[in-house]
């Protein structure tokens, strides 16, 4: 049985320090991930169905909206990324999706408004800065 390669990927491999811009294997898993924050926070029950109120549309539009911070979130965490870190999808657990489930707890809390970009970095840039800090390394880049 022929196998088919994996394009999409948790990050973390060599080549993804070097990329200036977010590998389409990387963003694929990254969006879903940060989707699944979005929809399931586990301390909310039926959180999801509170979005839907927020003036999205449909979930579709609402995923095509969140997808704008994902390039934040690369920029970020790419300085910060030391060698030897994981390629596990433990970023994506972590990092990925408890944004997506806080880009939810702002929607849901202000009436469908997107947390403004100085707020949405300064969230990545602490989740970036906590995950790495469990390194012996610590980040690569100051803070």
């Amino acid at each position: 049985m022929k196998t088919t390669p994996l394009y999409f990927r948790p990050c973390g491999q060599a080549a993804d320090r070097v990329s200036e811009t977010l590998p389409t294997g990387v963003a694929a898993v990254w969006g879903a991930a940060l989707f699944d924050g979005l929809m399931g926070s586990p301390g909310a029950p039926g959180h999801d169905q509170r979005l839907r109120p927020c003036g999205h549309g449909e979930w579709i539009d609402l995923i095509c909206a969140s997808t704008r911070y994902l390039a934040p979130l690369w920029t970020c965490c790419r300085r910060f990324w030391p060698p030897g870190a994981p390629a596990d999808g433990a970023f994506e657990a972590d990092v990925v999706r408890p944004f997506g489930e806080l880009l939810g707890y702002h929607l849901v809390l202000h009436q469908g408004q997107w947390p403004s970009d100085t707020e949405a970095e300064a969230v990545i840039h602490d989740l970036v800065t906590a995950f790495f800090n469990r390194y012996p390394s610590g980040p690569s880049a100051p803070a």
